[in-house]
């Protein structure tokens, strides 16, 4: 069973919302073994699934392939 990320707006401590994604993420990763690479891949793709309102069309406006990595 999958876990759904908990939704960033501008309401939302920056901070804390990337660490609870992370905790999400993990929880929902935990059974497989990805490469860094592909950890890497999954987060900067799954990381979208939790924006909300401003922060989605901040994402947006970024190229696909921007983000080298989740940092």
């Amino acid at each position: 069973m999958s876990y759904a990320y908990r939704k960033c707006n501008d309401e939302l401590d920056v901070e804390a919302h990337v660490r609870a994604f992370l905790t999400t993420w993990q929880v929902n990763r935990v059974s497989q073994i990805l490469s860094e690479a592909s950890a890497n891949a999954s987060k900067i793709a799954e990381f979208r699934l939790s924006l909300d309102m401003k922060a989605t069309n901040w994402y947006s406006r970024h190229e696909q392939g921007e983000f080298a990595t989740f940092k």
